[in-house]
């Protein structure tokens, strides 16, 4: 156990590392760096706990996330992946991830509920005005934030959480999860855990983004050559 955590530590810090110099590359890297050591243990050492089960959930959830980025798929794609995973971590009544349209509007991307299994929940989600203001309030936060509601039938408060998913300084939307009480009252790992994962799940939504505008751009480039070249063909073949 020691072993796998410290394995676990020392991959982090040359993640941070390679990361601090651009990334998309190799780097070297060694220990003698204090501070991005620092900065990695301080954070890790607030994401895993002496809770067994918890931290266990954490690592299969971060290891399965680091999975479905390295496979590269298109954003929607990786957000319906996420959510899913997200529904089976924390066990949320619903979750869901937010980003911007064309408008520049948050729609929800993906959609999971509690009470199904299929995949076929679509992506409308009926949030209460309280709820939209979290979402609202997130965009402008760098931590997750929360809301509770409560019952007017007597049932459990509804907690609400919102996660910024923020990259380079901009925000390109959140995740979102919503349960009773007892399940979603979580703890400082808890949030130090989601904050790292939507800083890893931003960086790959803008990745995905920016190679989505560079294959336009070169579809665009490619039929403007084609017009161009109809163009002489047809004034060749009047010549």
């Amino acid at each position: 156990e020691a072993k796998a955590m410290e394995l676990f530590r020392k991959a982090d810090q040359a993640l941070h590392a390679v990361k601090k110099s651009g990334g998309g590359r190799v780097a070297a890297w060694g220990t003698d760096s204090v501070t991005d050591e620092v900065e990695c243990l301080d954070r890790l050492s607030g994401i895993f706990t002496a809770d067994m089960t918890r931290d266990y959930r954490n690592m299969l959830l971060l290891w399965d996330t680091v999975k479905i980025i390295s496979s590269n798929p298109d954003p929607e794609g990786l957000a319906i992946q996420v959510v899913e995973r997200l529904k089976a971590a924390f066990k949320p009544e619903r979750v869901a991830l937010f980003q911007f349209d064309a408008d520049n509007d948050l729609h929800p991307v993906a959609v999971r509920t509690s009470g199904s299994d299929s995949g076929d929940e679509g992506n409308d989600l009926d949030l209460d005005k309280a709820q939209k203001r979290l979402l609202k309030k997130a965009l402008g936060a760098s931590e997750p934030v929360d809301c509770t509601v409560e019952a007017t039938d007597g049932t459990e408060p509804v907690v609400s959480w919102a996660v910024p998913l923020v990259s380079q300084g901009a925000c390109l939307g959140c995740l979102y999860l919503d349960g009773g009480r007892v399940a979603m009252t979580l703890e400082s790992s808890d949030l130090l855990f989601l904050k790292a994962l939507s800083d890893q799940l931003a960086a790959a939504l803008s990745h995905a983004r920016l190679s989505a505008l560079d294959r336009t751009r070169q579809e665009e480039q490619r039929s403007l050559l084609r017009a161009e070249l109809n163009d002489l063909r047809r004034a060749l073949g009047q010549a």
